[in-house]
């Protein structure tokens, strides 16, 4: 099994746009953000992985932390003091499926030879409270 952790504002893999007049082609919408989000992770998994990419089965589990929006907090004295109304967890944007696909995207070739070989997945998003900073952290193993 591997773990690491990569520090920054998590990137969704946003929705493809059509881009050339002559030559259609498919994009990222958010590529200014995803890649270099995208590199971060793939570099932090190869640091992690002590051989080529796993071709069996593997379970990932991830948790995605998240800036809280200013609004969660109060003005003025009270600056700094979370808001009793604020939420506990993130039901918001960025969706969790494209926070996903975004990390099993950067694994690919690194982790496991392709993402089909993900069996299990455990996402969560959270807000960056309690001492932890923007992120995700990751683990990968193979199944039995």
């Amino acid at each position: 099994m591997i773990s690491f952790t990569v520090f920054g504002d998590p990137v969704p893999q946003g929705s493809k746009v059509m881009v050339g007049k002559a030559r259609k082609l498919l994009v990222e919408g958010n590529r200014a953000k995803l890649n270099p989000w995208r590199q971060d992770v793939a570099a932090a998994a190869q640091a992690a992985m002590e051989s080529g990419p796993w071709r069996e089965a593997v379970s990932v589990q991830m948790t995605f932390f998240l800036k809280r929006p200013k609004g969660h907090f109060g003005t003025g004295r009270n600056e700094g003091t979370l808001r009793s109304a604020a939420p506990r967890r993130p039901g918001t944007k960025p969706d969790i499926d494209k926070l996903s696909r975004s990390i099993l995207d950067a694994l690919t070739g690194i982790v496991f030879a392709d993402d089909s070989q993900v069996v299990s997945l455990d996402a969560m998003k959270m807000y960056a409270d309690n001492g932890h900073t923007p992120g995700v952290v990751v683990n990968v193993g193979p199944t039995a």
